[in-house]
């Protein structure tokens, strides 16, 4: 992974928009247990024969899918079939759009994430922890005003030997 770097930007911006994932996937299966509902009650039992068969004529028509063994045969059933394929088919750009909206926002900020894997990486190979950070940044604090500053942390990078370029 040390040599695709661009990869860490991609994962960050994953586990970023998979955060909503919970609450996007409720309100689905939430649709998709309603409209099961509705094309039980809709349709005939020779055509829907169990709750079973209308969750799998849900699932493959919110899906787009469609592999056509199941239709509905009621002008009520086609109705609601034809409303839950666009209502879920709009839905599903939801979660595109917050990935894009994540990843834009990760690829704005790639310098600083990159930089801060790059640190990472190199401090855990000069034998730091994550609990020596604080000291660490205390002691080239040289102000005293709790941020360390690009004069200061250059001085940390050039100290520690850490073999960071200026880019």
């Amino acid at each position: 992974m040390r040599r695709f770097q661009k990869f860490h930007l991609l994962t960050k911006a994953f586990r970023l928009a998979f955060e909503a994932l919970p609450v996007l996937m409720t309100i689905y299966s939430i649709l998709w247990l309603m409209f099961t509902a509705l094309i039980y009650a809709c349709e005939p039992r020779d055509n829907v024969r169990s709750m079973g068969v209308a969750m799998w004529l849900c699932m493959v028509s919110m899906t787009t899918i469609g592999y056509g063994d199941l239709t509905p045969v009621t002008e009520g059933g086609k109705a609601i079939v034809a409303v839950f394929v666009i209502l879920t088919s709009l839905y599903l750009a939801i979660p595109l759009g917050i990935l894009g909206a994540c990843f834009s926002r990760v690829w704005d900020d790639r310098d600083r994430i990159l930089l801060v894997e790059c640190m990472r990486s190199r401090l855990k190979q000069s034998g730091f922890s994550a609990f020596d950070i604080p000291d660490l940044f205390d002691t080239f604090d040289m102000n005293k005003d709790t941020a360390l500053h690009y004069m200061e942390f250059h001085k940390m990078v050039h100290v520690l030997q850490l073999g960071l370029t200026q880019q």
